[in-house]
């Protein structure tokens, strides 16, 4: 298995969390603020990453960080591996009878 980079592991948060800080993201990723800072401005200097700011009670403004369209690139979309597992699972609970039937209603066939 393929050792995952930390640019790799933030990506995949924030995919996953839609938006983290750098705060939150040290801490699911067990890294200091400084060692996750310092990958989160490669990403952002890269464009894979955006920020925005959202403003506290009290101190600073709290960066948080999300995944750009480019990076969204970097995941890869299976939308027909899925149709073919979800046709599949058509046919398992409902026999290939029932399979034609869906199949005729959608025009497919």
């Amino acid at each position: 298995m393929l050792k995952q980079s930390t640019k790799d592991k933030i990506l995949e948060l924030l995919k996953k969390q839609v938006e983290l800080s750098v705060n939150q993201l040290a801490k699911e990723l067990d890294l200091t603020q400084i060692a996750v800072r310092k990958q989160v401005n490669l990403l952002l200097n890269d464009g894979f990453i955006n920020y925005r700011e959202e403003k506290q009670e009290m101190g600073r403004p709290i960066q948080l960080f999300s995944v750009s369209a480019k990076g969204e690139r970097l995941f890869p979309k299976n939308y027909e591996g899925m149709t073919v597992d979800f046709l599949n699972d058509i046919q398992d609970l409902h026999g290939m009878n029932r399979y034609g039937i869906y199949l005729k209603k959608g025009n497919f066939v």
